[in-house]
């Protein structure tokens, strides 16, 4: 892959409000698919796009470490990421609802030759 784009929000035209209500899910993909990608800073996780832009943040919740509170390049929260101990994802929007979750894959063996 190589690399994503996030959009940016417009509030001309409804493509551009669908990007921008998906811009958190695709930061909590990033963050529990890509995180070899991604650049740590301290206990940020720092998002850059194909071009090198800075595209926002994920930082950890220092009262629950398996939550990743999400915000934009501006510094704006957009919403969290909560991490169970085998690696599935629950997003929630800055209001607190659902708005979906991924699943952590089990490690497939090798295969034999």
């Amino acid at each position: 892959m190589s690399g994503i784009l996030i959009g940016t929000a417009s509030p001309h035209t409804d493509s551009h409000a669908t990007i921008a209500w998906l811009r958190p899910v695709v930061l909590a993909l990033l963050l529990a698919a890509l995180p070899a990608s991604l650049a740590q800073a301290g206990d940020a996780t720092r998002f850059y796009d194909a071009s090198g832009r800075y595209q926002g943040r994920a930082s950890t919740n220092t009262a629950n470490p398996k939550q990743q509170n999400l915000y934009d390049p501006q510094g704006r929260y957009l919403g969290r990421v909560m991490t169970d101990k085998n690696g599935n994802a629950r997003l929630y929007d800055k209001q607190g609802r659902f708005l979906g979750h991924t699943t952590k894959s089990p490690a497939q063996p090798a295969p034999q030759q």
